[in-house]
């Protein structure tokens, strides 16, 4: 899978900053990052509309509940 005219972070996506970079997913894992512009887009490319991408962020967020048994 290739996502398409993201924004890249130099802080999140390894020192690569781009307005319209590109990331490859292969296998469920990062491929390859890049700033460069995509010329030529892969039929199942996902166009992020300048959205910007944190790779390694996920949610985390949950409310555990305490179970006290007696």
């Amino acid at each position: 899978m290739i996502l398409y005219n993201i924004r890249l972070l130099p802080e999140l996506s390894g020192g690569i900053s781009a307005e319209h970079g590109y990331l490859e997913i292969q296998a469920g894992k990062i491929k390859m990052v890049s700033a460069a512009k995509l010329t030529v887009i892969p039929a199942n490319a996902i166009n992020c509309h300048g959205m910007t991408l944190l790779p390694g962020f996920f949610d985390l967020h949950t409310h555990p509940e305490l179970f006290i048994v007696h």
